[in-house]
């Protein structure tokens, strides 16, 4: 008698089990990996982050990157001092590319080399990445910095 109320009890304890699975994986912080068709989760927001940028005088004092993606392929990187002094803003186009290579942003800043945010994903407020400051680092995939952006 007491193998049937066991079995009984069984299909209960399943189906729970799969409702705690269930509701456990709407969470909202998935992690979105930005193909082509999740550009929208990058542009017209501010990723403010540390890129190992460094003043351009003789104190070489290190700089806050903040980032802001247009819709159209345009951008700008404004740069402070740890302060929040302002320092400057720099011009970028930038392109999504799916190939062979994999999936990353390549970033144009007026006549300088390419540089580049490798595995770019998005978790809720945070968007992270491998930054490669020219094309052949990008290219034999060395020297890249890990880099972790919050949405402001």
């Amino acid at each position: 008698m007491k193998q049937i109320k066991k079995i009984n009890k069984l299909p209960i304890v399943f189906l729970m089990l799969i409702a705690s699975i269930t509701l456990a994986s709407c969470d909202s912080d998935d992690y979105y990996y930005l193909g082509f068709d999740n550009t929208d989760r990058l542009t017209r927001k501010f990723w403010e982050g540390d890129i190992f940028r460094v003043s351009a005088d003789k104190y070489e004092e290190p700089l806050i990157s903040t980032f802001y993606f247009h819709n159209n392929g345009t951008g700008y990187e404004e740069l402070r001092f740890l302060d929040g002094e302002f320092y400057g803003e720099d011009r970028f186009s930038w392109r999504w590319h799916s190939d062979r290579v994999g999936d990353y942003i390549e970033l144009k800043y007026g006549s300088r080399d390419f540089e580049f945010l490798d595995d770019v994903y998005i978790r809720g407020r945070r968007l992270y990445s491998i930054h490669y400051l020219n094309g052949r680092d990008f290219d034999n995939r060395i020297n890249g910095l890990e880099v972790d952006f919050i949405r402001r």
